[in-house]
């Protein structure tokens, strides 16, 4: 069993790799920006860097089902197929300080 010292320095690491994970994700969703735009500047679908890399950035039709259409269409389907879940939400709040 984890004591309140113990609990609140695993915490305090856990939201320090959440804070690096959203600086890690700010910085990769940059570069793919630039380079996107790099090959829309060039009008390219795919390009080859220097080291043998191949990026590609190109379309592709994706089919998504639209519950909620189906739902007002044939409520009576959707309420015979769907079921309940239960999940456990995991959560930490910053801590008030007095």
């Amino acid at each position: 069993m984890l004591n309140k010292s113990t609990l609140d320095r695993k915490v305090k690491e856990l939201e320090e790799l959440r804070r690096m994970e959203k600086e890690i994700e700010a910085k990769r969703e940059a570069l793919e920006k630039e380079i996107k735009a790099e090959m829309e500047r060039r009008k390219v679908e795919e390009l080859e860097t220097a080291s043998g890399y191949l990026v590609t950035f190109r379309p592709y039709t994706r089919w998504q089902f639209d519950s909620k259409a189906f739902e007002r269409d044939h409520e009576d389907l959707f309420t015979a197929y769907r079921t309940p879940s239960t999940v456990r939400r995991f959560a930490v709040s910053v801590p008030v300080l007095a």
